[in-house]
């Protein structure tokens, strides 16, 4: 496969609605993901939102997109107990899993926040880059004590979401 086939399969592809597509030929393998969000002819973007640090407490939404397709686990299969939506989560903490052929990914909370909303429901096929849950991120900034000059808001720091 050389350079111009990969191209040719390219052009052939973005006229589609196909997210992804893996071809081996030989010892040479390609894989293409698609983010179909807006369209068969959208350009590929980065699920990425900045949110500003700018008041004391500032709450913000951040979306969780699926990482893969599957069909939408809420509790991991091994796991004893029903799903009880987290009222509070943590950077990294398993929202749910897709599942795909009985392997599971993990589906985890890009920053710490409160209010879990799931935009999604348990059994549901899930299609890449499909939000799944909104993670509503709470920014506290410490008061400055006695002496201190506040902090300079334009410097505010900045937290970023990816799915």
């Amino acid at each position: 496969m050389i350079l111009a086939d990969i191209a040719i399969i390219l052009n052939r592809l973005e006229a589609t609605t196909v997210t992804e597509c893996a071809i081996e030929e030989g010892a040479t393998s390609v894989r293409i993901k698609f983010d179909r969000i807006s369209g068969p002819h959208s350009r590929l973007h980065t699920a990425e939102t900045t949110f500003n640090n700018t008041a004391s407490v500032n709450p913000e939404t951040c979306v969780v997109r699926a990482p893969s397709t599957g069909v939408l686990r809420l509790t991991h299969p091994l796991s004893s107990g029903r799903h009880e939506s987290p009222s509070e989560v943590r950077q990294g903490q398993h929202l749910g899993y897709l599942d795909v052929d009985s392997v599971l990914t993990a589906i985890v909370s890009p920053t710490d926040g409160a209010t879990l909303t799931l935009l999604s429901t348990e059994g549901e096929l899930i299609g890449f880059g499909q939000p799944i849950a909104e993670v509503h991120k709470m920014h506290r900034q410490s008061s400055p004590s006695k002496g201190e000059a506040a902090p300079d808001s334009s410097s505010a720091s900045s937290t970023f979401c990816k799915a």
